[in-house]
């Protein structure tokens, strides 16, 4: 075994010390939380809301509304298959 190799061999990782898992944790934690935060709670949010009857103003005005909101998009809506038709082909252009 050459020297080098014996060096590289006896070497032992060393542990983070105090301040790099605070670091660590500073870079990974902060961005984590504001992802959760900005993206995830909204979007849980609205999915929730999404089955709801309410006017957008006071909290209290919220009422179950099952699956009638997308019983009306699908069915009373005219306009909803050309925005959907649109929205593909935008997806379809910017995709390739």
């Amino acid at each position: 075994m050459t020297l080098t190799a014996a060096k590289a061999k006896s070497r032992r990782r060393r542990a983070f010390t105090k301040a790099d898992r605070f670091t660590l944790s500073m870079f990974v934690g902060v961005p984590a939380f504001l992802h959760i935060v900005w993206v995830w709670i909204p979007a849980l949010l609205t999915i929730a809301l999404s089955f709801t009857y309410w006017n957008g103003v006071q909290l209290s005005n919220i009422r179950w509304a099952g699956l009638a909101n997308y019983d009306t998009i699908f069915t009373a809506s005219p306009q909803f298959y050309s925005a959907l038709r649109n929205n593909t082909y935008w997806l379809l252009w910017f995709s390739f």
